[in-house]
């Protein structure tokens, strides 16, 4: 095999390599000030031209192929390059609500964005990656300054519990996707993906499905599928609100995507075991989420068991596209990523506006009153909570629509049942809010006390027009998205 690297490999990472060295300018700047914080709007600002520079450069691929790179290690398609626009969308929101979140120290705002760029970057590393080893690589690369934003969070003691929680179990997650990738390459003596399936006819299928499952394991640990799940609700409730909203919308995504390009390689496995097993994992993650969510009234703890429900509904998707032949599970699987992007951003967003120091929860009595105080904002979430729900005409439920639709057109009936009764369990939770606001009046006349950043507003306000026209036009969304895969 002939190495090297061309001009082509360099061509295709150059986003990469300009968000890389973009991260390091805050820190670089507050070292050679004698570690003194530069005004956050500096910061802010190097962060967020960062960013945008990153997704312009992707834009500007123009890629209508399938284009490899470093030895077949990384792709690059207009699939990816979808996926990786919503990414880069989802951090500069991110980086929107963070700027004037009491959660986020200003005392270590620096650090706190050099590591949500290094999270993008393992994020954009994985969402490129052809190779098992590139995939750990990035997975590691978008975990490790996760570990550490969860608990950079000033003197509270909860972000820390939250953090290390979450190291020691993505550590554990981590020893999973190691052994997988270890029998995997045992099998087959490769970790490129695509030779793994030239090489599958060849190979001890028993030894193979080992490693799949295990590798797969990892995965699910990293979208709280069920029963990998018991993390999430604590980092999500520990976790500063812009971070807490990063993680529920770009981890989930990451994730999802590598997994709709690994289904070649899970349908190498021996599917009469490995299939009755991934349908109850669906099925419990559908129902243990929202079972769960109806006793919280916490609204961090409601939508981090809101959450895990989400992931079992897009594992329904997986699913059939692991059965299915055509690319109707994937338009449907990125279409209810995008949904649930806006929905959630949008969500937190408006629980940022109401955040009056760090660490305050939110609960549903704090809700009391606030269609009188705060008519649009009360609109607005409702709009959200109607979306996460499956009520039309909102995005989420034509994102339901078509995840469903794709598993009934592989006679997946049973799970198609079982998510249509978890949905309408769900409803029962997502109206409790809806009812606080509008029914009950507020108990303390110092309870709102908004924010009024214009960039947290713009967030909340963008995100409800988002989520209204992937309702109403959703299938110009589809059919564009279908371009992108075909």
């Amino acid at each position: 095999m002939e190495l090297g690297i061309y001009l082509q490999d360099i061509s295709l990472t150059i986003p990469l390599m300009v968000l890389f060295v973009l991260s390091l300018l805050p820190v670089t700047v507050k070292i050679f000030s004698g570690n003194v914080e530069q005004k956050p709007l500096f910061t802010f600002l190097q962060a967020a031209f960062a960013v945008i520079l990153t997704g312009v450069l992707i834009v500007l691929r123009n890629t209508t192929e399938v284009v490899y790179a470093f030895n077949n290690t990384i792709v690059f398609s207009p699939y990816i390059k979808l996926t990786t626009i919503i990414l880069v969308l989802s951090t500069l929101f991110t980086l929107f609500l963070g700027y004037r979140s009491p959660s986020i120290p200003k005392n270590q705002y620096s650090e706190h964005v050099f590591l949500l760029l290094s999270a993008l970057l393992g994020m954009l590393v994985l969402n490129y990656s052809n190779d098992l080893l590139i995939t750990f690589i990035g997975i590691e690369l978008l975990s490790l300054p996760l570990y550490v934003l969860v608990g950079l969070s000033g003197n509270s003691v909860v972000p820390k519990e939250a953090s290390f929680k979450y190291f020691v179990l993505g550590s554990f997650a981590s020893a999973f996707l190691l052994f997988g990738i270890a029998f995997i390459f045992g099998a087959t003596q490769t970790t490129e993906i695509t030779k793994i399936l030239s090489a599958s006819d060849q190979v001890d299928k028993n030894l193979l499905t080992i490693g799949i499952m295990a590798f797969l394991v990892g995965m699910f640990f990293k979208v709280a599928l069920v029963p990998f799940h018991s993390w999430l609700p604590d980092v999500y409730q520990g976790s500063p609100t812009p971070m807490t909203a990063f993680m529920a919308t770009t981890v989930k995504l990451v994730i999802f995507v590598f997994l709709l390009g690994f289904v070649d390689v899970i349908r190498l496995m021996d599917m009469n075991v490995a299939l009755y097993t991934l349908q109850w994992v669906a099925i419990l993650t559908m129902f243990l989420g929202n079972m769960v969510a109806l006793k919280q009234s916490s609204l961090k703890r409601m939508l981090a068991y809101s959450s895990i429900s989400h992931s079992g509904y897009l594992f329904v998707g997986l699913i059939s596209a692991v059965l299915g032949t055509g690319e109707f599970s994937y338009q449907g699987i990125l279409f209810y990523l995008l949904t649930y992007m806006f929905t959630i951003m949008g969500l937190f967003a408006l629980m940022c506006v109401y955040e009056k120091k760090e660490g305050e929860d939110l609960n549903l009595d704090t809700l009391k009153g606030l269609a009188k105080d705060h008519p649009w904002l009360a609109l607005a979430m409702s709009i959200f909570l109607l979306s996460l729900a499956g009520i039309p005409p909102t995005g989420g439920f034509f994102a339901k629509v078509f995840l469903f639709s794709s598993a009934i057109q592989v006679e997946q009936y049973w799970l198609v049942i079982w998510g249509m009764m978890s949905s309408a369990i769900a409803v029962y939770y997502y109206l409790k809010p809806v009812v606080y606001m509008y029914m009950k009046d507020k108990e303390s006349s110092e309870i709102f006390v908004k924010n009024e950043s214009v960039s947290t507003l713009s967030i909340v306000y963008l995100s409800v027009i988002m989520v209204l026209v992937l309702g109403v036009f959703s299938q110009p969304f589809l059919t564009r998205i279908l371009k992108t895969l075909i």
